[in-house]
């Protein structure tokens, strides 16, 4: 079943890459001594040469073992933002964009804080309450939206608001 799945250690994921570098370095170090030796047959170069990609093919498929969807980390969001929104008396609606998005499992767990402080900061700072959302022309609710993906190698994760924006002049107060 393709939607089977077995728990591993991290630990042991982190034990075999380590041993997944060292035979590559090994088999490296191997093909070098074969070509300075200068008597390899085509045959022992085309052994190593495809040992090489195999190698870099497990090890490619052994650092995907350590990818989560980034889904739970940004669900466990909306419930900050739904808390931080009822301690301040806003309605918000929440938009959760990129869900599937995958990335390294403790990169996901270092995200949370920052992220929770991103989120909470829009709520607080960045919405209006109803009443003057309404006096603006806007809708009472305000929106909160977290986008996460993936682009060149590397993640991202945006954290936007319809709210005013940030006033400057009470910034250069507060400074």
């Amino acid at each position: 079943d393709a939607g089977s799945q077995i728990r591993v250690p991290v630990t042991k994921v982190d034990n075999l890459m380590d041993m997944l570098g060292e035979l590559l370095i090994l088999n490296s170090q191997l093909e070098q001594q074969i070509d300075s030796s200068g008597n390899a047959d085509a045959t022992i170069l085309n052994s190593i040469s495809r040992t090489s990609k195999i190698i870099r093919s497990v090890q490619d498929l052994s650092m995907s073992l350590r990818l989560i969807q980034i889904k739970n980390t940004l669900f466990r969001l909306t419930r900050v933002i739904r808390d931080t929104a009822t301690e301040l008396g806003k309605k918000i609606n929440i938009s959760i964009i990129g869900e599937d998005t995958e990335m390294d499992r403790s990169a996901a767990e270092k995200l949370f804080d920052p992220l929770m402080h991103l989120v909470r900061n829009a709520v607080s700072h960045g919405v209006e309450l109803p009443e003057d959302r309404i006096k603006a022309g806007k809708s009472a609710e305000g929106l909160v939206e977290i986008k996460a993906y993936s682009k060149r190698g590397h993640v991202y994760i945006e954290v936007n608001d319809d709210g005013k924006g940030i006033d400057p002049d009470k910034v250069l107060k507060k400074a």
